[in-house]
């Protein structure tokens, strides 16, 4: 289905990455009417989740189209995934994100453990080179001084009434 609606946007959308992974298929897309680059990501397998639906709003447009969308409990269960699988800096950083704005990091006490301890093991070089280039100055500068601080004392407190 999206090969024909690709074929159909082909003079506003070029393919700019493509990758057949073991998961998913990550897609890059560039418009001509627009700077930035839009990622999708598409799972090969359908896994039983918590969604919902939500109006897909963009400043740039007035079509809206109603999407089923993770909640973002569903996300946070996602994200702690990840992080324990991939062991990347950006699933533990969404996941702090998500902490941060109120979405509770609900997980059984090994799953806790293992996440705070993977946590607290990124270094300096990777608060830089890998957060580096997602995050502004202040944001950046702010995970080179205190790492995940906040998500490792938020675990410890959930772990404390355990």
């Amino acid at each position: 289905m999206f090969h024909i609606y690709f074929y159909r946007r082909k003079k506003d959308l070029t393919l700019t990455d493509a990758h057949i992974k073991f998961y998913t298929i990550p897609l890059e897309l560039r418009s001509t009417s627009y700077p930035k680059r839009l990622k999708i990501e598409v799972r090969k397998g359908v896994k039983k989740c918590d969604f919902q639906e939500r109006i897909a709003f963009s400043q740039y447009g007035t079509q809206q189209v109603i999407l089923k969308c993770h909640t973002l409990e569903q996300t946070m269960k996602n994200k702690i995934a990840a992080a324990l699988e991939r062991k990347d800096i950006r699933d533990f950083f969404d996941a702090e994100f998500l902490l941060r704005n109120g979405v509770m990091l609900k997980a059984d006490k090994a799953t806790l453990i293992k996440l705070k301890e993977l946590a607290g093991k990124f270094k300096e070089k990777d608060y830089k080179v890998a957060l580096g280039s997602l995050l502004d100055k202040e944001t950046r500068n702010y995970y080179i001084t205190n790492g995940f601080e906040y998500l490792i004392r938020k675990i410890s407190a959930i772990l404390s009434t355990h």
